[in-house]
């Protein structure tokens, strides 16, 4: 299905606390990971670099970081702009398709 496939984030895959069916998967060697802060318009550029021009067709976006409290600046920087950031390289590199995919949660607010 795929020819290649690059993971992005924030941490090392050796310091990240991946599932092993997740982890046998970096094993796959057309399976590439990067190190970058999404949250960083320059990191994303980097992120998206290939050697060749040829960039990738289908970008999936998983990369967001919630808490509970988190104050709306926080969330801007670490959820809004990185997909803002990643969809706007993935358009400007050719990508066919932009998936994002969010665990985003909605309360009734307190009265």
């Amino acid at each position: 299905l795929a020819s290649r496939v690059r993971i992005v984030d924030k941490s090392l895959p050796s310091l990240s606390f991946w599932l092993e069916p997740f982890q046998n998967l970096l094993e796959n060697p057309i399976v590439e990971t990067k190190q970058a802060d999404l949250s960083r318009e320059a990191s994303v550029q980097k992120a998206f670099a290939t050697e060749s021009d040829e960039g990738f067709e289908i970008v999936i976006n998983l990369a967001g970081e919630t808490k509970y409290g988190m104050n709306e600046e926080v969330y801007r920087e670490k959820c809004f702009m990185v997909t803002q950031y990643c969809a706007n390289e993935a358009a400007k590199t050719g990508a066919k398709r932009f998936i994002e995919v969010s665990t985003g949660q909605v309360y009734k607010p307190s009265s």
